[in-house]
């Protein structure tokens, strides 16, 4: 069965509140984030054109998620689950789903429906040259780390193939050095909190630690999920300062280039 848009939001909505669920259960902390607390705040619901969902956890619980994490429905995807899985973050994906992206063509991982789980880490100070410099760091690791998993095809594709063949790290050494990277100042005084991992540049997921704190409360779609506590403050530093305006018509588009969305699930199942 081929999914409509918003057949796949509606998806990605249950895997969402299962998710939720089972973190409530189980103490685990998280902040709805991204496209999908833009469309909490402006709508309520989805943006109509948006695909997928973006949560964040701390990064105690976002580690502590993989070792209690159990489901005959899900699978929650990340570098140890899924070794080729390029994306140094974690995927709770519906199994029985698939949901195939252009550049993961060929590539032997899990591809079924999902939403995206990004860490938060916290440094002391806001030193924009000492960030700078580690988030390219870090997005160069993360790049490496994509080519040497496989993944060739695109832009550059003749020297990606180059660099897969000549680098000699390992992929566990890669995501060793990208966890240290993003973890080093953990232990300090956590001032602010940032997501390095995210696809946005490193500034705009850069916020002062109380921005996310014990959280908030909002609805989407009919559900009540936690929210950053100072949600305006970041939303203004993720989207600008006019986030509540729409965008021009020829600025709504998909994120994402899906080739195929399909599934063969049966509905009322849930996470165990």
């Amino acid at each position: 069965m081929t999914y409509t848009l918003a057949e796949l939001q509606q998806i990605e909505l249950q895997i969402l509140t299962d998710f939720a669920d089972f973190c409530k259960e189980n103490a685990l902390r998280y902040y709805l984030i991204g496209g999908a607390l833009l469309g909490a705040v402006r709508y309520q619901k989805f943006i109509p054109w948006d695909d997928d969902v973006d949560v964040a956890m701390p990064r105690e619980d976002y580690e502590r998620l993989k070792t209690v994490f159990s489901s005959e429905k899900y699978f929650l995807q990340n570098a140890q689950s899924d070794p080729l899985f390029s994306r140094c973050i974690q995927k709770v994906r519906l199994n029985g789903t698939e949901i195939a992206e252009e550049g993961c063509l060929g590539i032997n991982i899990h591809q079924g429906i999902y939403i995206d789980i990004f860490p938060i880490d916290y440094v002391a100070n806001n030193n924009q040259k000492v960030l700078s410099r580690k988030a390219k760091e870090i997005r160069c690791l993360m790049s490496l780390r994509a080519i040497k998993g496989g993944y060739v095809n695109g832009r550059y594709a003749a020297a990606k193939k180059f660099i897969r063949v000549l680098c000699p790290l390992t992929l566990q050494f890669i995501d060793r050095k990208i966890d240290r990277l993003c973890t080093q100042e953990n232990a300090g005084e956590r001032k602010y909190a940032i997501l390095w991992l995210h696809n946005y540049s490193w500034n705009k997921q850069f916020h002062e630690a109380s921005v996310f704190g014990n959280g908030s409360v909002c609805s989407f779609e009919g559900h009540e999920f936690t929210a950053p506590a100072d949600t305006d403050a970041f939303l203004r530093r993720v989207f600008g300062e006019d986030y509540m305006q729409e965008p021009a018509m020829e600025k709504r588009k998909c994120p994402h280039n899906y080739i195929n969305v399909c599934a063969n699930i049966t509905k009322g199942e849930e996470l165990s």
